[in-house]
């Protein structure tokens, strides 16, 4: 189970705390990318997203192991919806700056590497010209 934040970020999670039974995972899901512009796909989600933002240059920044549960919940969701998952790692820069792109292929908290993944490192631009091969 992931540990419990230090602090809530609004009234919600206050209410969550207090009023959800304590089995309850409470798990926030970024992004679901949906291919809107093509409707015979009846805008079923293309892949799960988990957004992650920090100060580490995208080129260097890996996911913290301290975030294992979390991408453990995420994977686990991923798989039984038989969707992949992404994690989008920018800095508070971007646009102007890169972005990571990591394709998450495998979570397990039993082994190591704990998790696998394929890493792009893009601009705004790049990413949005290749948005669609990305994530076809």
């Amino acid at each position: 189970m992931k540990y419990i934040n230090k602090s809530t970020a609004n009234q919600f999670h206050d209410w969550q705390r207090t009023e959800l039974p304590g089995r309850f995972v409470i798990q926030d899901l970024d992004t679901w990318i949906l291919l809107i512009s093509d409707t015979t796909k009846s805008f079923n989600p293309l892949a799960l997203v988990e957004e992650k933002r920090s100060t580490i240059s995208p080129d260097s920044w890996t996911p913290f192991k301290d975030d294992l549960n979390n991408y453990l919940a995420l994977y686990n969701l991923s798989v039984k919806a038989k969707l992949p998952l992404w994690i989008i790692y920018f800095t508070p820069d971007f646009p102007k700056g890169k972005m990571a792109l990591f394709k998450v292929l495998h979570v397990d908290s039993s082994s190591l590497p704990w998790i696998t993944y394929e890493k792009q490192v893009l601009t705004a631009k790049e990413f949005q010209q290749q948005f669609s091969k990305i994530f076809s």
